[in-house]
């Protein structure tokens, strides 16, 4: 709940500071849902990584920096790679969970066998 009311403090001072004076306002000019943009502002529905992707463009900032609150958080790649699974048929999806997994056990594997866990 802590992240979502700061990605909604985020939110509202960068589309001020851009000179939309309310989440109506920017909504109906770039063709988003009035509601959306002010239930993300005020935090009572999470910002999702699409979302923020839209409206980072429109506002002129990057989508790590709406979502995280800076452009280099180690955790950016990995909502991305989760929005992008969504996007799959849920075989290929399958798919490559399953070839993750396998990946992550090789190497937990090679941890193993490595002269510094002995």
């Amino acid at each position: 709940m802590k992240d979502e009311k700061a990605r909604g403090e985020r939110l509202r001072a960068i589309r001020k500071k851009a000179g939309y004076s309310s989440a109506e306002k920017f909504a109906e000019t770039h063709g988003f849902s009035a509601a959306t943009v002010r239930s993300a502002e005020n935090g009572n529905r999470p910002l999702t990584v699409r979302n923020a992707k839209l409206f980072a463009t429109q506002l002129g900032v990057t989508w790590q920096w709406l979502y995280f609150g800076d452009d280099k958080h180690p955790e950016a790649e990995y909502a991305e790679a989760v929005e992008y699974l969504k996007t799959l048929h849920p075989r290929r999806r399958a798919a490559i969970l399953q070839m993750l997994r396998t990946e992550a056990e090789l190497a937990q594997e090679d941890q193993q066998h490595t002269p510094e866990s002995r």
